[in-house]
Parts: C-alpha cells; structure tokens; sequence
C-alpha cells in the first residue's frame, strides 16, 4: 500500500464515523476510533521492513512525522464522545479528515516502475 492509498483508506474510515455519529453510539464509535487505521497499517509495513523490534511504529508514520501523530486528537475526541459532546466530537473527525487531506506525502516507487 502506498501513503496515498493509505490517506485514502484513512479518509474513508474517519467519513464513515461522521456517519457513525448520527446514531450516537458511544460504544461502537469509541471502538472504531481506537482501531488502527491505514496510515498505522502502513507505518507497521515500513517498521517491520527496517527490522524493527520495537513495538512502536508510530514513527514511521508520516502523519506522526509531520503533525506529531494521532493519539492526542483521538483523546480528546473520545473524551468529547464520553461527555456526550457530539458537536464537539464532529468538529474533531472534520478536522482529523482535513488533516489528512492536507498532508504532503512522498511519492513511491512503484514495483512496476522499478
């Protein structure tokens, strides 16, 4: 997977919980925010092809590179979930999409242009 299909498979997964949030259904949103997404799907293929033993791939995420990663808005997302704040939970996902629209992303060589 490229970082481009990873931002696109991100973007769709954070517009399906803006749909999510019109059922206000703390448990399932809470749980689908707390799944890894493609950008940490990525990061795990990039870590684990450097040899990494480590548990941490975060930084080989781009998004954590460039914007200092995702756990600080995903907190403060579900914290706004939990205190039933879903005006302030929606400006959040809305801002979390931009974000990752918004970011520059190598390019990669493909293996068919190798």
């Amino acid at each position: 997977m490229t970082w481009e299909e990873a931002r696109q498979r991100s973007i769709t997964k954070w517009n399906l919980l803006l749909d999510l949030m019109a059922v206000q259904d703390k448990k399932t949103f809470l749980q689908e925010t707390a799944e890894a997404c493609a950008f940490c799907e990525k990061a795990i293929d990039l870590w684990t092809q450097a040899g990494r033993v480590t548990r941490i791939q975060c930084p080989f995420c781009e998004a954590y590179i460039q914007t200092g990663g995702c756990r600080h808005p995903i907190d403060n997302l579900q914290m706004a979930v939990a205190d039933d704040d879903w005006d302030s939970a929606r400006q959040q996902v809305e801002a979390i999409i931009q974000m990752l629209q918004r970011l520059d992303l190598p390019i990669e060589e493909s293996i068919a242009d190798r």
